[in-house]
């Protein structure tokens, strides 16, 4: 290592929305593109 890389020993993957809420930020999303597509929601 050069001193500026990282390691990780393990990785978490949050697949059910435990750790962050992420139902709410994808529905954001999705009516932002639908705003701007002139798609009704």
């Amino acid at each position: 290592m050069n001193g500026r890389e990282k390691t990780y020993e393990a990785v978490v993957f949050d697949m059910d929305g435990v750790i962050f809420d992420s139902e709410r930020a994808v529905m954001d999303c999705w009516i932002e593109l639908a705003n701007k597509y002139h798609i009704e929601n």
